[in-house]
């Protein structure tokens, strides 16, 4: 019997200066290495194939590419990428990394007009939240000059009105003139030593499948299930990367989305000491080999009153909410309410792969 390994079309490259830490990301969140032994791998250029609803490969680009060297061509470096992640070192001197990041935007740009670009302020443990705040915004304000204009950069603490009235005109003005004025850069502040950086992936699928236009649906079905079962907070999961590709529409508390997160953790650890087999050595393959199709239910009563409740949709997807306990007392309410959401997210998934065997 033949097996056939179904290998991704669509991939997300993660791109950045040396030592910006590119490959700590792709290892803490795609291969289940935890912060303190990241420091301990070597940088490869590598591929992965995620065995996951998100159907995407990653590759993790080693070092500084020379974007303006003649032995680099962006249609080779960019064929099949639908979005590109930039890793900046919040604790390095990021000027070179925006003139380095906007090379990267310039060139994809022209290979693909509808890539995504999305930029991770990333190593922002050490820094205190007023310093987070700060560089924030002068991430966002100082980007296109410092990249396109040898502009001395402003500083943001004692910048008047009028002067960043007038740095948004220079960007404007710029950005026109290098015909990048559709381009959209997604900000996002990021550390592997908490969810920071599970949370920015998520909001990258989500604008990966908002192009898909089934993230409307699945954030209407997760409304009406909310509504419907007295549910404050749900997530729709992909259990192997803990990454969220859809919630509600009530904003994302952050406590929330990390009880959530951490739940697919307990969840997939007990699972993995009394359900999978011993003789596979490597962590990933063995939250694969988690099976959450025959509609596993996990409960977890926390002390302030609240409650988590996890459900599994498929091999690879799975529901996590918050609730009242007094409102989970009506837990057959809810599981009817999960198996009619359930039915509707299914035919969502069948949709979606109809629709990508018509493109292909």
């Amino acid at each position: 019997m033949t097996t056939t390994i179904h290998k991704p079309t669509r991939r997300i490259v993660l791109m950045g200066c040396r030592k910006s830490g590119k490959t700590g990301i792709y290892s803490n969140v795609f291969r289940n290495v935890t912060a303190p032994d990241v420091l301990f791998n070597n940088p490869i250029s590598t591929e992965l194939s995620l065995n996951s609803f998100l159907d995407l490969s990653l590759w993790d680009y080693p070092g500084t590419p020379d974007l303006y060297s003649d032995t680099t061509d962006p249609a080779v470096l960019f064929a099949n990428c639908i979005c590109v992640v930039f890793v900046i070192d919040s604790k390095d001197d990021y000027y070179p990394a925006l003139k380095q990041l906007f090379a990267t935007v310039s060139s994809a740009y022209r290979v693909n007009k509808n890539m995504l670009f999305e930029v991770f302020v990333h190593k922002m443990d050490g820094l205190s939240d007023d310093h987070k705040i700060g560089s924030e915004i002068a991430f966002s304000i100082i980007l296109s000059v410092a990249c396109l204009k040898p502009i001395p950069a402003p500083n943001i603490s004692n910048a008047q009105t009028e002067t960043q009235r007038d740095i948004h005109t220079r960007i404007h003005d710029e950005l026109m003139d290098a015909g990048l004025q559709d381009v959209h850069l997604g900000f996002h502040l990021t550390s592997i030593y908490d969810h920071s950086v599970c949370e920015a992936f998520s909001k990258v699928v989500q604008r990966v499948l908002g192009d898909e236009g089934i993230l409307p649906t699945l954030e209407n079905l997760l409304n009406i299930l909310c509504s419907n079962s007295g549910i404050e907070k749900a997530f729709l999961f992909d259990t192997v990367t803990k990454i969220y590709i859809a919630t509600d529409s009530s904003p994302v508390d952050v406590q929330s989305y990390e009880l959530c997160s951490d739940m697919i953790d307990v969840v997939t650890d007990t699972g993995l000491v009394y359900g999978v087999d011993s003789r596979k050595e490597d962590a990933l393959d063995k939250k694969e080999s988690m099976n959450l199709e025959d509609g596993i239910k996990s409960v977890i009563r926390l002390n302030n009153g609240m409650v988590l409740y996890m459900r599994g949709i498929n091999r690879t997807l799975a529901l996590v909410s918050l609730l009242r306990e007094e409102n989970f007392e009506k837990h057959g309410l809810i599981d009817f309410n999960f198996s009619v959401f359930h039915e509707a997210v299914s035919e969502v998934f069948k949709i979606r792969s109809v629709n990508k065997n018509i493109r292909l």
